[in-house]
């Protein structure tokens, strides 16, 4: 039957922007209040979530390939701060999947970048390495010479001969496809970000262990850089 519209459906609806996907979410609302969570309206907010994550990305990589001149990647990046930052909201969800989470990232990691586009790489790599973790997820942020080394492993029932298809979009592991939830968007966002910063990136995915290393020159070599430079 039609659920009827109250005050708090009003509300519900106002909060939401008119576009399918936030319609679908606002109406799926309403009938999840109506009725008490219905499994059914449950399951539908859960395609919408996994929807609205792969529009965003694939928005995201749309902007990246046009090099949209108003990207500012002159900021520096403080990588410290960001990874402290986001690790927070992770751990709930590390625990509740019983994952041992190490963690260790050194300080004063500067690099000269876009913060927004960082922060969106360091979110989906984490949130790559927990869609693929069975017990444990390592993450490293080091001052390696005249870089900061950004390093993510786990343990991992995936075995890739060539590692550098998993960059490519809407590629799926053979293993993973059907077991894994994802839409093979998030690696080749991340190597679009890791580009435009001139950065480097290399996956391994065999013997079980499945690891990501991203190298950005460090933001003191590159003032020293400046410094030196003859003009």
């Amino acid at each position: 039957g039609v659920v009827p519209m109250c005050e708090s459906g009003r509300n519900i609806l106002a909060k939401h922007k008119k576009t399918p996907l936030t319609i679908i979410s606002a109406n799926n609302e309403l009938i999840d209040a109506q009725y008490n969570s219905l499994d059914e309206t449950q399951a539908i907010d859960k395609q919408v979530k996994k929807l609205t994550i792969m529009i965003n990305n694939l928005t995201l990589l749309s902007k990246l390939d046009e090099e949209d001149k108003n990207v500012d990647l002159k900021e520096k990046v403080d990588l410290t701060k960001l990874s402290n930052d986001l690790i927070e909201p992770f751990k709930v969800i590390f625990e509740s999947r019983n994952i041992k989470f190490n963690f260790f990232v050194d300080d004063n990691c500067y690099i000269k970048g876009n913060t927004n586009l960082i922060s969106q790489l360091l979110s989906l790599l984490i949130d790559n390495a927990n869609k693929y973790a069975l017990t444990y997820i390592n993450f490293e942020v080091r001052i390696v010479g005249k870089y900061v080394e950004l390093k993510t492993s786990n343990d991992a029932d995936i075995d890739e001969k060539n590692p550098n298809l998993l960059l490519e979009r809407f590629y799926r592991n053979d293993k993973a496809r059907g077991k894994i939830e994802g839409s093979g968007i998030g690696l080749s966002v991340v190597n679009e970000i890791v580009k435009l910063h001139k950065g480097t990136i290399k996956l391994n995915a065999s013997n079980n262990v499945y690891s990501c290393v991203i190298k950005f020159k460090n933001w003191q070599s590159l003032q020293k850089y400046w410094q030196i430079m003859p003009w």
